[in-house]
């Protein structure tokens, strides 16, 4: 690949993430990536990052592949650490907040972890996480202390920035993503680099609209799901920038919209309806905004209608599932036709490269107007 190659064919032949960002590096080094909490990271200060936590982690004697857990809200060290751990060959595994401890147990025992990065909010778990697994070879602290713990940047940055030169496959996995456990306990869906740069490419296909590298978007979901994660990839694919807000309530996301010049939002229907509702809500300081994407549960015909007229923006809803990296099927905002109601509780078209079934409880396929379980495979 020479160094003036920077469109969809040079971007298709990339097989890691961190090759994904050494292309940008290479290419728009001062371009600004990330914004988080009043600061920025160009592509350049992220992959040196990446690279130090990647000499970081090969420092801990993990083996290859080694899980390493993440404990914490959104951050932008997530996506040095995601990078920092794809580059060192091993796999970023975000844990729920959310969950009660003995779920966070759970999986931290489940998923074999041989790290833990976590962040001030959660210190008051750490003597249980210890007691419980007293195996790990490091533990960091993400703008905290605690004994027996390093400071996750001074870890990161005592490393060198050189890049490790790993021969990495793309069919290697990168990242661990828990699923609902809804009808059990939350199982470990692994992501392969290849995994989520497939899902990523969806940005230059037409069938999330169109991205560029003039975008800005918003990234409010936790990124312990694949909802957030995968979201923001589609930016950091095209060579544009990403604004993390810590959680993901009316008033980081109203915040963040009045501040920026946010093109893009990726939003759950219960989000949109509480940014909607709230006091501080005015149309005037969205002025940027293009296109929200919406999924994860669904949403009534009268939420929809109203946040289309009262956002001023294009819709578009995604359906798919964490082990297809949140690909499936869309509805593009041309299809949220009031005209045509029935296409609004749709979930859409299938990718190009889906294919999906409606199916009974025996796997039988069922004709159309039925209603059933629908598998994907990508």
């Amino acid at each position: 690949m020479t160094e003036i190659e920077s469109g969809p064919a040079a971007r298709g032949r990339l097989r890691t993430l961190g090759s994904l960002i050494d292309f940008h590096a290479a290419r728009r080094p001062d371009k600004v990536a990330i914004h988080f909490d009043g600061k920025t990271l160009t592509y350049r200060q992220w992959q040196m990052r990446s690279n130090r936590i990647a000499n970081a982690l090969l420092a801990t004697g993990s083996p290859r592949q080694a899980r390493i857990a993440y404990l914490g809200k959104n951050d932008s060290r997530y996506f040095e650490a995601l990078i920092g751990c794809g580059k060192a060959g091993m796999v970023l595994a975000p844990i729920s907040w959310r969950l009660a401890l003995p779920e966070i147990l759970f999986l931290l025992d489940d998923f074999d972890t041989e790290c833990l990065i976590i962040d001030r909010d959660f210190l008051h778990y750490l003597d249980q996480i210890r007691a419980a697994r007293p195996s790990f070879r490091k533990v960091v602290v993400i703008d905290g202390e605690a004994p027996d713990t390093e400071p996750f940047d001074a870890w990161r940055d005592r490393h060198a920035d050189s890049d490790p030169a790993l021969d990495l496959s793309g069919d290697e996995v990168v990242a661990q993503l828990h699923t609902s456990g809804t009808t059990g306990r939350p199982k470990g869906a692994m992501l392969t680099h290849g995994n989520l740069l497939w899902s990523a490419r969806h940005a230059e296909s037409g069938e999330l609209t169109a991205w560029g590298e003039e975008d800005l978007s918003l990234v409010p979901l936790p990124l312990f799901h694949s909802g957030g994660t995968c979201w923001a990839m589609y930016a950091i694919y095209v060579g544009g920038g990403i604004y993390i807000t810590r959680e993901a309530g009316p008033d980081h996301v109203l915040a963040a919209l009045a501040s920026a010049p946010i093109t893009k939002a990726g939003l759950v229907p219960a989000l949109i309806q509480m940014v909607l509702n709230d006091p501080k809500f005015d149309r005037s300081n969205i002025g940027s905004l293009q296109t929200i994407g919406y999924g994860g549960s669904p949403i009534t015909v009268d939420l929809l209608r109203r946040g289309i007229q009262e956002l001023g923006c294009g819709f578009i809803q995604m359906f798919g599932m964490t082990e297809t990296s949140t690909m499936g099927t869309t509805l593009l905002p041309e299809d949220h036709d009031f005209n045509r109601p029935h296409l609004l509780t749709s979930c859409g078209k299938p990718l190009h490269d889906m294919s999906i079934r409606i199916v009974d409880g025996d796997g039988r396929e069922l004709p159309n107007g039925q209603t059933g379980e629908i598998p994907l495979r990508c």
